[in-house]
């Protein structure tokens, strides 16, 4: 896994989050920092150099994108057998509703809790059921805007055979969340509109959302252009995780000091609600791909099986 290329701007990441003492672990807070030496036998030199890795993808910038990547070479015969067999890559985007009154661990654990229900109920087994559904990849996103404070919601791609109507699905889904986030909510404001709260995508190319949100270094680049009163505009919009963590670096590694947003608030804000998504979040929630075994298809590429 090693031999994967890891992006520059992962590096400054990790560099910023260990700075701000968002990322507390010992182990993960030395990773890539240190060497050791790697017995490789059938090369000419028997020993090669290898960065130390701290393995604690779910807290670690660089060691999530190695196990990313991983998760994605793995998924992509997956996908690739689906679209020969006429499968589609179907994506459900929940939410709730939420506002500035709303605590960040009241607002995931109702949506976990939620998911995990929507999950074991009967519509949804009705279409993603293990007759259909091939494999589900789970992924959970943070956002947050001054205006309407934190917003977590999860994305799940699903791999299926099933040949339903969009329409039909989405709206059988859409009534069972508002149901079931109506039985788990701490408070009345939090549950969605049948509208808003579940979204269905059909047909997508790949299922690889969260590798077209990473960040990268044109990114980090053009939030150093911006002037503070521009930054502080965007602020009070939703900002995802990435946003915030990518505004974060860019403060850090701005090589003109009279380009940085000269506003020791809204960094200091931007810490907050990254330590606050780190604590109650990254640790506990991550992408996670299951693969159906007993799925017709699963058993036909040896890449899979």
């Amino acid at each position: 896994m090693d031999n994967i290329s890891i992006p520059k701007e992962r590096y400054e990441i990790h560099k910023s989050l260990v700075r701000e003492d968002i990322i507390t672990h010992p182990r993960v807070r030395e990773c890539s920092t240190k060497w050791r030496m790697r017995e490789v036998p059938h090369l000419t030199r028997p020993y090669q150099r290898q960065t130390q890795r701290c393995k604690h993808p779910k807290e670690c910038p660089i060691c999530s994108y190695l196990q990313d990547r991983k998760l994605f070479l793995k998924l992509q015969p997956i996908v690739n057998l689906l679209n020969e067999n006429d499968g589609d890559i179907h994506l459900l985007t929940l939410t709730l509703r939420h506002n500035k009154s709303h605590s960040y661990t009241d607002l995931i654990d109702v949506l976990h809790r939620s998911i995990q229900e929507l999950k074991c109920s009967y519509p949804f087994k009705k279409y993603y059921g293990t007759k259909d559904r091939l494999f589900s990849l789970h992924q959970y996103e943070n956002a947050w805007s001054h205006s309407n404070g934190y917003h977590p919601h999860a994305h799940l791609h699903i791999g299926t055979t099933n040949k339903s109507s969009k329409e039909k699905i989405e709206s059988s889904l859409k009534s069972e969340w508002v149901k079931i986030v109506s039985r788990n909510a701490t408070s009345e404001d939090m549950i969605p509109n049948l509208e808003r709260g579940c979204s269905l995508e059909v047909g997508r190319d790949d299922p690889f959302y969260i590798e077209r949100k990473s960040l990268d270094e044109e990114i980090v680049k053009n939030l150093n252009k911006e002037s503070a009163q521009q930054m502080k505009e965007r602020f009070q919009q939703s900002r995802s995780q990435e946003d915030l963590i990518s505004e974060l670096v860019s403060f850090h590694t701005s090589a003109d000091e009279t380009n940085r947003p000269d506003d020791s608030k809204l960094i200091s804000k931007i810490i907050s609600v990254l330590k606050t998504f780190y604590r109650n979040f990254i640790s506990r929630y991550r992408l996670h791909l299951t693969l159906n075994r007993r799925h017709f298809l699963f058993n036909q590429s040896p890449e899979i099986s």
